[in-house]
């Protein structure tokens, strides 16, 4: 399939995303994805480790505002993006209102220096002080 862009985002009067988990075999036949965006899928819990490795032309990523997602499946995302020509994630809001801080680890982004990565939104994540080496984990770009 020749689809550049889908969006299964919850926003709006028609959206209902109901994605719970994100297998490595969910994007399979969508391999000409350059934008998806899966925001505010309220249910997304889970996302496996070479979930978008199959998405080689893929430039954006919004996973902003599934409040249940958390941090844990950072590692997963990461590591399948540097299959990819990444340019945009949006990371954003991926906690519910209160709560404790989150330390953003190494493990979660060391895969990113092999990523053409320009941007990253981390708003409302509420990621405290973290390694200042971990810096040196993120592409030059």
């Amino acid at each position: 399939m020749n689809i550049t862009y889908l969006s299964l985002a919850s926003r709006g009067l028609r959206g209902k995303c109901t994605l719970n988990e994100i297998f490595n075999t969910t994007f399979d036949t969508l391999t000409s994805l350059r934008d998806l965006n899966l925001s505010s899928c309220q249910q997304l819990k889970n996302i496996h480790t070479h979930a978008f490795s199959k998405l080689t032309h893929l430039e954006r990523l919004d996973f902003s505002y599934n409040r249940r997602l958390g941090f844990s499946p950072m590692g997963n995302i990461t590591h399948s993006l540097q299959f990819t020509i990444i340019q945009y994630l949006d990371y954003s809001a991926v906690y519910r209102t209160f709560g404790t801080s989150t330390v953003l680890l190494k493990k979660d982004v060391c895969y990113l220096l092999n990523t053409t990565l320009k941007r990253v939104n981390l708003r409302s994540t509420r990621v405290q002080p973290f390694d200042p080496n971990l810096l040196m984990l993120l592409p030059k770009t």
